[in-house]
């Protein structure tokens, strides 16, 4: 019985470390040439929006995404340059996050957010 019990801790541990990811932060992304900071803050509020993330504007440089996913919740900080921007982890509920992994559901939406901002940046320097 008690190596049944051992057994079962251990898959169970197993099975719980499969959902969980070092977390994902996207850095120093570049706008393209002709995109300037305030045609970024809207083409990635656009393209947040589009993805189901609520995007608002905290500062200048400082824009904050929020992702309501039934039953979880991601924020993430996205620091403006000039240049480019970044997607940082900021905090988040229901994803098992303990600082330095996360559920792996979130780094999947933060891929998809970049892809997404991506796409939009490179539609809008088609259309310039």
């Amino acid at each position: 019985m008690k190596k049944l019990l051992a057994l079962l801790v251990i898959l169970l541990s197993a099975s719980c470390s499969v959902t969980q990811k070092p977390i994902t932060n996207v850095h120093n992304v570049s706008y393209g040439a002709s995109i300037t900071k305030e045609e970024a803050v809207k083409i990635i509020t656009t393209a947040g929006l589009n993805r189901g993330w609520q995007i608002k504007r905290i500062s200048p440089n400082m824009l904050e995404g929020t992702l309501y996913n039934r039953e979880h919740t991601v924020v993430v900080s996205i620091p403006l340059t000039d240049t480019g921007y970044s997607i940082v982890y900021k905090s988040s509920q229901g994803m098992n996050a303990d600082g330095t992994n996360i559920h792996r559901a979130y780094n999947r939406w933060v891929r998809n957010l970049e892809q997404d901002i991506n796409v939009e940046m490179s539609r809008y320097s088609l259309r310039k």
